[in-house]
């Protein structure tokens, strides 16, 4: 069993076959139901290119949803550099990177 309260992404795990670790946080990773549904809607519509705006879990599990389905690509907008670091060393461990891109981009405040 995973530890800290991990045991609800094991079936996740098992379907993308991550098991190097995960770039979970518990206040800040997205729920296993939400995950569940991105997965299956990637792996099942084999979108051409995702956009996602903060990266982390769900970027590791969409793009490992690309590279198993062999079409797609994953690009992230992250605002904090430590957490651009942290998730493109998991696309690394995975050997992700043919299929995602983690790119800082700080946000900039910007009037209308």
């Amino acid at each position: 069993m995973l530890e800290d309260g991990l045991e609800a992404y094991e079936s996740l795990l098992k379907q993308l076959d991550l098991n190097q670790g995960i770039p979970y946080t518990r206040n800040w990773s997205a729920g296993p139901d939400f995950l569940q549904v991105i997965v299956d809607a990637c792996l099942r519509n084999r979108p051409s290119l995702i956009l996602e705006c903060s990266s982390g879990l769900t970027s590791l599990m969409l793009a490992r949803s690309c590279q198993m389905v062999g079409h797609g690509r994953l690009v992230s907008l992250e605002d904090g550099e430590e957490f651009a670091s942290s998730t493109r060393r998991y696309i690394d461990r995975y050997r992700l990177q043919a299929v995602a891109s983690i790119l800082h981009a700080p946000l900039r405040k910007t009037e209308l």
